[in-house]
């Protein structure tokens, strides 16, 4: 996690809120077999709910990941000298600020796109189910400019929270 408190805090939310998506999720599947089994009263709306409640857990998981530097990466070259490795840890971040912002860019038209269709089901519009791309974006683009700044001032990337 990042060391300044206010990173803490928002690790520890996003962390919660991980908790709780993962807790709702649980319990709608535990409502929807006890319905379906044991009061043989199937529910529709259960089913697209959990769908719902998985791809918000699996993105704001994806932007956890990603904040905590534990999201998948791929070392292509070790460079030895400092000036080498500053330029590397800059090209490193400006693909993780295009990469970000293109997420962002395109899960916003995504969310724009589908606002006017709704689920009678469970009674929520379907741009619900887009807008974790646009915060998984947002992770990532916050990622990019904190290794920005750090290959600017030259700084460890160990000590980052996008570099572990």
């Amino acid at each position: 996690m990042t060391t300044d408190p206010s990173g803490r805090r928002f690790g520890r939310f996003m962390i919660a809120l991980q908790i709780l998506l993962l807790t709702v999720m649980l319990l709608l599947c535990l409502y929807q077999v006890s319905a379906r089994y044991l009061l043989h009263a199937p529910t529709g709306w259960t089913e697209t709910a959990i769908r719902y409640v998985f791809v918000w857990t699996v993105f704001l998981g994806g932007s956890i990941a990603v904040l905590q530097g534990r999201h998948f990466n791929v070392d292509l070259a070790w460079v030895s000298r400092r000036f080498s490795r500053r330029v590397l840890a800059t090209v490193h971040g400006l693909g993780h600020l295009g990469f970000g912002a293109l997420l962002c860019w395109g899960g916003w038209l995504q969310v724009q796109a589908s606002h006017r269709f709704f689920h009678p089901e469970i009674g929520m519009r379907q741009s619900v189910l887009y807008f974790p791309v646009v915060i998984l974006g947002a992770a990532i683009v916050l990622c990019g400019c904190l290794k920005l700044w750090q290959a600017r001032r030259g700084t460890s990337q160990e000590d980052s929270p996008c570099s572990r």
